[in-house]
């Protein structure tokens, strides 16, 4: 899909989301704080982007992860 840019924080407001596929894109930056109030989140895809620092902690408020 040819993404540039970074995760943008305010992704958390798309509390609804079971999917998110941002791989294989030119998206650089921090992974922000806030996955975790996704809750239904179910598969995560963060593969082969250009990101640094930590996986943020309140990802383990995602319950249905099945896949990062």
């Amino acid at each position: 899909n040819r993404l540039k840019g970074s995760i943008p924080a305010d992704i958390q407001e798309l509390r609804g989301l079971l999917v998110i596929k941002l791989g294989n894109n030119s998206i650089g930056g921090m992974i922000p704080e806030g996955f975790g109030n996704i809750e239904l989140l179910e598969l995560l895809d963060l593969s082969n982007l250009n990101l640094n620092g930590e996986i943020p902690v309140d990802i383990t408020n995602c319950k249905f992860l099945l896949e990062l």
